[in-house]
C-alpha cells in the first residue's frame, strides 16, 4: 500500500468512527478529541501514519471500555471495534512497499 493510500485509509477510518460516537452530552469530550485528532492528521507526515494510528487506538482505549463479551457492548462500540480491526488488517504492510 502506498503512503498516500495508507493516509487515506486512516483518515477514512477515523472519520467513520467519529460518526459512530453518540451525539450526547456524556460523549462530548470523546467526540471533541476524535475530531481534533482527525483535524491534525492532515498535518502529519505520511511516514509516521503507523505511529499516528497507534496514538488513535490509545485514544479510543481511554474512552471505550470494550468488554470481551460482545453482547454486553453497545452496538456503536462493536462497530468501532470492527472498523479498527478492519483497518489494522488493511494497514499490515510489507516494509519494502513503503
Amino acid at each position: 500500500m502506498s503512503l498516500k493510500k495508507y493516509t487515506i485509509c486512516i483518515n477514512k477510518s477515523v472519520t467513520n468512527i467519529l460518526y459512530l460516537i453518540p451525539d450526547d452530552k456524556s460523549h462530548e469530550n470523546f467526540r471533541a478529541d476524535v475530531n481534533k485528532f482527525r483535524d491534525t492528521l492532515s498535518y502529519s507526515a505520511p511516514e509516521i501514519m503507523d505511529y499516528r494510528w497507534s496514538q488513535f487506538i490509545q485514544l479510543l482505549n481511554c474512552y471505550i471500555a470494550n468488554k470481551e463479551d460482545k453482547q454486553q457492548n453497545p452496538e456503536w462500540v462493536n462497530s468501532i471495534t470492527k472498523i479498527v480491526l478492519d483497518t489494522n488488517s488493511k494497514l499490515t504492510v510489507d516494509e519494502n512497499t513503503i
